[in-house]
């Protein structure tokens, strides 16, 4: 199985499985309610999330990366 996430920057998030794109969102922005003990300095709701750090995570079972890459699109 190959999976590519493609993120350009706040505007656009496209997930594609094999080929095949089976998720797509954009205009993503810091917020939401459910975060308690934070900096309001820092957590400023409806700012463009543009940049920060890119997570790989299983959810309830173990999983296996056999390779990653991560490639810098341009702008």
């Amino acid at each position: 199985m190959r999976v590519e996430i493609e993120v350009n920057g706040a505007d656009k998030v496209v997930h594609r499985i094999n080929g095949k794109t089976v998720l797509e969102y954009g205009k993503i922005e810091i917020g939401g309610g459910n975060v308690i003990h934070f900096d309001s300095a820092l957590k400023k709701d409806g700012t463009p999330l543009s940049e920060g750090y890119l997570a790989i995570q299983a959810e309830s079972a173990p999983a296996q990366f056999r390779k990653i890459e991560i490639m810098d699109l341009g702008k």
